[in-house]
């Protein structure tokens, strides 16, 4: 995954040192490349029990992320990024599976079809002791999955939809219509767009 050097240099002026208030590995990788100097917080947040995506979802969840940070941790002094990512099948919302069984349920259905992958974000900047947010999404599609083989890597656990882009589930994928930082976990090119308005 490559980035320009103006969101390089956006990203190491303004996040320089920061804070990840989320498990995800990808999401720690990602602000990585780009410069920054990641501490990483893992906080118990409730996990959501939608069934159904409307618009803007996956951004009240990270907004809601970063209020039950923000209650913990009043007035941190470095910048800190909550997100939420969600995987959208015909309308449905396809989460973590529970089960090695329900992630074969859930590979199924993305076989050989599309999905939407839906990002959201919260970032707090403290020169400004309040935060941003947004999001994005990314369209993909895939090619037939080996679905025993695939399950074998261990890489369903945890990952919405069963799968993580990043690890081995990228044999499948045949087309990308967006970010691959979206799918990943963290709408970089969003990110960027707000870190332009406060020079």
């Amino acid at each position: 995954m490559k980035f320009s050097s103006d969101t390089t240099l956006l990203f190491q002026r303004y996040l320089n040192s920061l804070l990840l208030a989320s498990a995800s590995k990808g999401r720690k990788e990602i602000l990585e490349k780009l410069g920054c100097k990641v501490d990483q917080i893992i906080l118990p947040y409730d996990e959501h029990s939608l069934t159904t995506l409307k618009k803007g979802v996956v951004e009240e969840l990270a907004c809601s992320k970063m209020e039950q940070f923000l209650n913990l941790y009043p007035s941190p002094t470095l910048p800190v990024i909550t997100a939420d990512t969600l995987v959208g099948f015909n309308g449905e919302l396809i989460g973590k599976p529970e089960t090695k069984e329900e992630a074969a349920f859930q590979l199924s259905l993305l076989s050989k079809k599309s999905h939407l992958i839906y990002s959201g974000f919260a970032l707090y900047y403290p020169p400004l002791k309040s935060y941003f947010s947004g999001s994005d999404t990314t369209e993909i599609r895939f090619t037939e999955i080996p679905i025993e083989e695939y399950l074998e890597t261990g890489e369903w656990q945890g990952a919405a939809g069963s799968y993580r882009i990043q690890g081995e589930a990228s044999r499948f994928v045949s087309e990308i219509k967006g970010s691959m930082s979206t799918v990943v976990g963290l709408p970089i090119e969003a990110i960027s767009a707000i870190l332009t308005t406060l020079g």
